[in-house]
């Protein structure tokens, strides 16, 4: 716990939000897109291709 309050103790505020948009930016395009591939054959294309790559490691 005290590495996050000397790690955050360090970083000057403009980057610290900088990084929540960006965090929050990616979160939000990736909830839109699973929003928008629900339902579809989409994600059931996207399981497969995930299960083969998994598949190889």
């Amino acid at each position: 716990m005290s590495f996050l309050v000397e790690y955050f103790g360090n970083v000057r505020s403009l980057e610290l939000a900088v990084a929540v948009l960006d965090i929050a930016l990616v979160y939000y395009v990736v909830y839109r897109a699973l929003l928008l591939i629900k339902g579809t054959r989409a994600v059931q294309m996207l399981i497969g291709l995930l299960l083969i790559i998994l598949a190889f490691f």
